[in-house]
């Protein structure tokens, strides 16, 4: 089964990484989307710098593949052939988002979405707190995977300039 993970990822955290390996594991092919988001404040990353953080994440993982996209995530779920749209959740006001954008997705295209629980050591991580931190100055070690730390913090806490 073809499954299709959407997100910001901005930036991916540990959370976000958790979720890939587990779903990985689950699915034939995994297929991570980085979209924009334009509801939220627009990223201190680009599409591509995003996405590339995720081919380094997910490199040792074969049925995981990372693309960038931009509009509507359904038309976008079924041009790769996916059946299923994954969704992760860390709290109750996250499922009932979640919950009205799987009904939407259903309607408009067909697509079922399934639902991971965020383990609960990384439930409490989101990007706006990653962002947050950085800005303060403060370790992302915690919540980012090692990989990117470097490159995360060097872009957030330069932001702290402006």
């Amino acid at each position: 089964m073809k499954v299709i993970f959407p997100g910001s990822f901005s930036p991916p955290t540990k959370g976000h990484l958790n979720i890939i390996k587990r779903a990985s594991l689950l699915f034939d092919t995994l297929h991570v989307a980085v979209g924009s988001d334009d509801a939220k404040a627009p990223s201190p990353f680009t599409l591509e710098e995003r996405k590339g953080f995720l081919e380094t994440l997910t490199k040792n993982l074969s049925n995981v593949s990372v693309s960038a996209f931009e509009g509507l995530l359904f038309p976008y779920a079924k041009e790769l052939g996916c059946q299923v749209i994954l969704r992760s959740v860390r709290s109750i006001s996250d499922l009932e988002r979640e919950r009205i954008l799987a009904e939407t997705n259903f309607r408009l295209s067909g697509l079922e979405t399934l639902f991971l629980f965020a383990d609960p050591q990384h439930a409490s991580i989101s990007s706006t707190l990653i962002r947050d931190l950085a800005l303060k100055g403060q370790s992302l070690s915690l919540f980012v995977p090692e990989e990117i730390e470097s490159a995360i913090f060097t872009r957030l806490s330069s932001l702290r300039n402006i």
